[in-house]
Parts: C-alpha cells; structure tokens; sequence
C-alpha cells in the first residue's frame, strides 16, 4: 500500500494533466483494488486546487484500504464564489477514535494552509476528510518562498 501511495503521488506531482484526468487515474486505481468510486461535482480548473484535490483523493484512497476496509468511496466537488470544496468521504468502518495525522494527512494539512486553505476530519459519525481553498489566495502569507503576495 505505502509504495502503491508513493507511486501516485509521484504521478500527480509529476502529470502536467490535472482536474479531471487525475481523478480518472485515481478511479483506475481504485478499481484495481476493488473499490468503486462515486463523484458528485467536477475538479476545478484551477491547476493549484485541482493538483491538491487530487493529492487528497490519493491519501483519501490509500485510508480507505488501509484502515476502513472500504469497498466504495465518494468524492464531492463544490465550486463557489469564494471558494472550493472537497469532501471525500468512505463506506467503510467507522473510525473508533479521533484520527491521528499522519504523514499523508499532516502533509495534506501542510500543503492545504500553505496555499491560504483549510482541512477538517469528521471521525464520529462517519469519516470524512473536508478541504476548503479561498479562489483568491493573494493575501495570504506564502510559505513556499516566504513572500507576501
């Protein structure tokens, strides 16, 4: 599993093709593990936010198998005014626990505030892994080169 994740996540860090295209690549995966995916909504077309809507559905895959034994999973795309939303959530055990972050989760964290979003985990009911990104991300401090844009 851990090399199957690091495969992907090369692939999207690499593939000048994001949005739609990579949530093609993750269903593929998916399906080669046996689970079916469901997507509501579509990838924005911004490349920043497609390329970490896509980085998300990877982790959201790999937790899937990991840790629910999940045998579907579900993606929700929203574009609005001021932001985008994506909500990935599991059909899966429900998690006993507050889930930790990890490595994937925490560095989805990092990646997510670095660019002026937000992340949240629903564990109680269900689990669910929601990213917010504001459209106009020019005020915020980028910690990629330190500059204020």
């Amino acid at each position: 599993v851990e090399m199957w994740k690091k495969n992907l996540a090369l692939f999207f860090e690499s593939d000048s093709s994001k949005g739609e295209n990579s949530l093609i690549d993750v269903m593929r995966a998916a399906e080669f593990v046996g689970i079916s995916v469901e997507i509501s909504g579509t990838m924005p077309k911004e490349q920043e936010a497609a390329l970490l809507f896509g980085t998300a559905a990877v982790e959201m895959l790999t937790n899937a198998v990991r840790h629910a034994e999940a045998k579907k999973i579900f993606m929700e795309f929203e574009e609005e005014k001021q932001v985008y939303t994506a909500r990935f959530t599991n059909g899966g055990k429900i998690p006993e626990k507050p889930v930790s972050e990890g490595c994937g989760l925490g560095s989805l964290r990092q990646k997510t505030e670095s660019i002026g979003g937000s992340m949240s985990v629903e564990w109680e009911k269900h689990f669910a892994l929601i990213l917010r990104i504001p459209r106009e991300r020019g005020k915020h401090n980028d910690k990629r080169d330190g500059s204020r844009r």
